[in-house]
């Protein structure tokens, strides 16, 4: 259910956003860049296979911040090494050995770790969390799923979340249409208000996202179903399936 704004090919990606003119620049740099570094020592050799297999790679997918890093990184070593031909990079190792060296490393070194490890404790547990909220729905516990939902967005609050949980709470909200008892028709009318509330928080973030539209359209679907009186879904859903065919001409499932 996502629609790729690229090929999957780098080189082609440079062909249709930049041009002739800037897919020969990009395609030279990089022959350029190997062929200077297999003018040089064998060191420099294993440079200019990894800038190869960064190409290839590329060649078959598109490319990442990462990998664009990496290959940058390189091509500007191809061009040190050709600017400095005779002075290979070094770093003495010995240099470590001291004091001054030693103790901010392991400060840093320390510091990056826990900070690490507390950023990404915190999308393991929003994802642990959003995958039991599923896995309740799933097994017949619809109530629940809302409930541990909101808890993966309290702990990382980002549209994608909140759109995940709209998703769920119009689902609940469908399963308790035809309840009759005032405790579960509360249910039903505090997970129609959550619903609109998380749905239009994403598309409020992120108002040019067609995968968010196609949610939203999903939810009016289940909303209109709870609440066929309210005829403010029908206009909402056909001004954006309307926005939906502008954004995204190719994807027929909601036409």
């Amino acid at each position: 259910d996502f629609i790729y704004n690229k090929a999957h090919n780098e080189f082609l990606n440079m062909l249709s956003t930049t041009g002739t003119l800037g897919f020969a620049s990009y395609f030279i740099l990089i022959i350029y860049s190997i062929y200077l570094l297999f003018k040089k020592s064998n060191v420099d050799r294993i440079v200019a296979y990894g800038l190869i297999s960064i190409s290839i790679s590329n060649f078959f997918g598109f490319s990442t911040s990462t990998s664009q890093i990496i290959l940058y990184i390189l091509i500007s070593y191809a061009a040190y090494r050709e600017i400095d031909g005779n002075n290979v990079f070094k770093f003495d190792l010995n240099r470590l050995n001291s004091r001054f060296f030693r103790l901010p490393i392991i400060f840093l070194t320390i510091s990056g770790w826990v900070y690490l490890t507390i950023f990404f404790q915190r999308y393991i547990i929003v994802d642990i969390t959003y995958a039991a909220s599923q896995n309740t729905y799933e097994n017949g516990s619809p109530i629940q799923a809302v409930t541990l939902c909101l808890e993966a967005y309290e702990i990382k609050k980002e549209h994608i979340y909140a759109d995940k949980c709209a998703s769920i709470a119009a689902s609940t909200a469908l399963l308790l249409a035809d309840a009759e008892s005032e405790e579960l028709i509360g249910y039903r009318e505090n997970f129609i208000d959550l619903t609109n509330s998380l749905s239009s928080l994403a598309l409020r973030a992120s108002p040019q996202n067609p995968i968010y539209i196609k949610s939203r359209l999903r939810v009016i679907k289940a909303l209109m179903k709870v609440d066929p009186k309210n005829k403010s879904y029908e206009k909402e859903r056909s001004a954006l399936i309307r926005k939906f065919r502008q954004l995204a001409l190719t994807d027929t499932t909601v036409f």
